[in-house]
């Protein structure tokens, strides 16, 4: 990226912000901030980055909650504050709902806006998407199939299938770690567990990230959040990993040489304002890469089949997105 020009770069503390640190090599030598949610992730990168931390809006639950709309107005503050603080030139932005209000305050100012679609919407477009894309000046997409939705978008695909199946760990350690992500709690998949547990489908130690609030069960190991440093220590210790249909806690999970069951949240149940973890996990269950399905009744299915199960490799290369953005940035700041 060219010198001299600070870059703002704004997503959710999740998956969301895990994309956007792959990125790291197009801004780690210019004036850089985040802004992103308080997220245990997000408080990890606070000794490396200059981070602002933002509330939460579920766009998806605006007609649904008037206290939604709260939250939306006191996001739409501390957004203004932050950006009159910080001036940037460009604002990168990965979504979701906590860093709306920015990007507009920052269209709306001067400041030039990057739409990169997030990894896990691969056949229908984000709400924030829908709502960004009429106005940012350049806008990625990571799917083929999202294009149709959105034909002004370039394609920046970053997966890769090396044909291999993964290097799992050897050997596969006898213990499973259950993880919802950082969205909030998803008692029915923790309940599951539990059950299989009980009934003896599930006879290894259980470690369980429940989320805030979420359901503790006695059988098993319950942490409510864990920093990054203590999901890695989690992921080395595991041989398997249950977790929500979230792009990270896939990604995370295979990264380690884990076997991965993904179970979907359902919008339906309360569970997310949306059912795009459907989509992810459909595209990686197609490249056989991990097990899962859309319902917490199914684990004990995909578990029985989890010790025949060799899972293909599929990589994440941010380089095809690097290149798009470089592109972008030197016609912009020749």
């Amino acid at each position: 990226m060219p010198k001299g020009f600070k870059i703002c770069l704004a997503c959710s503390g999740g998956g969301h912000l895990r994309q956007i640190l792959l990125l790291a090599d197009l801004y780690h030598d210019c004036d850089h901030f985040f802004v992103t949610q308080a997220t245990p992730l997000a408080e990890s990168i606070q000794k490396e980055h200059r981070v602002h931390f933002v509330g939460d809006v579920a766009l998806g639950l605006l007609k649904k909650s008037p206290g939604m709309w709260r939250a939306f107005f006191r996001n739409l503050v501390e957004c203004f504050r932050i950006y009159w603080r910080e001036r940037p030139d460009v604002v990168l932005s990965t979504g979701a709902g906590a860093v709306l209000n920015l990007l507009w305050i920052a269209r709306l100012s001067g400041s030039k806006v990057i739409f990169l679609e997030t990894f896990a919407h691969a056949q229908t477009p984000s709400l924030t998407g829908r709502l960004i894309a009429p106005i940012a000046q350049a806008h990625l997409v990571q799917w083929e199939s999202l294009q149709k939705k959105y034909p002004r978008a370039t394609v920046a695909s970053p997966l890769v299938e090396t044909g291999k199946h993964l290097r799992l760990k050897a050997p596969l350690p006898d213990r499973i770690l259950v993880t919802v992500g950082t969205h909030g709690p998803f008692d029915r998949l923790i309940r599951e567990v539990e059950r299989l547990i009980d009934c003896g489908v599930i006879q290894c130690p259980v470690t369980a990230q429940v989320g805030p609030g979420g359901y503790r069960s006695d059988r098993m190991e319950c942490l409510e959040s864990c920093h990054q440093e203590k999901m890695q220590e989690l992921l080395q210790e595991a041989g398997t990993v249950i977790t929500h249909a979230g792009t990270g806690s896939i990604l995370s999970g295979l990264q380690a040489g884990c076997k991965v069951i993904a179970i979907a949240r359902s919008a339906a149940q309360g569970e997310h304002y949306d059912d795009h973890q459907l989509e992810i996990l459909e595209e990686m269950r197609s490249r056989k890469a991990i097990l899962g399905g859309g319902d917490p009744g199914l684990l004990e299915g995909f578990y029985r089949q989890v010790d025949a199960f060799t899972p293909m490799e599929v990589l994440i290369s941010p380089e095809p997105i690097l290149q798009k953005l470089r592109e972008i940035f030197t016609g912009w700041f020749k």
